[in-house]
């Protein structure tokens, strides 16, 4: 596998339920080639998920750290009741991705629909 090609966000909508617990939510991170190779998070540290106000997407909702682990390609959530519990349904924005030696590398994005 070439380690010097760089990893683009792929976009992708969500829907979550609200005030509903996620549990071993799964996102699998794959290059974007013709055999689909796993993506190997060079000098990861932790992985992030982060919500946005879904209008202007400027003002941070949520933060979450802990709650997002990696397993070999795998970036997995886990959220409880409290964690996605939102004043309103609607359409917010997501960012996921991982942080190496001070740097953010985004790995998803896109609006996050709240049932």
């Amino acid at each position: 596998m070439d380690q010097s090609r760089a990893f683009i966000a792929q976009e992708a909508p969500l829907v979550f339920y609200n005030a509903k617990a996620i549990l071993n939510l799964a996102f699998p991170v794959l290059y974007d080639d013709e055999d689909e190779t796993p993506f190997d998070f060079p000098g990861f540290v932790s992985a992030y998920f982060r919500i946005y106000d879904g209008k202007k997407r400027i003002q941070l909702l949520k933060n979450f750290a802990t709650q997002v682990t990696r397993n070999s390609y795998i970036l997995i959530m886990n959220c409880s009741v409290a964690d996605m519990t939102f004043d309103d349904q609607g359409i917010y924005f997501f960012e996921m991705g991982y942080n190496y030696s001070g740097y953010e590398v985004p790995i998803r994005y896109g609006d996050l629909t709240i049932l």
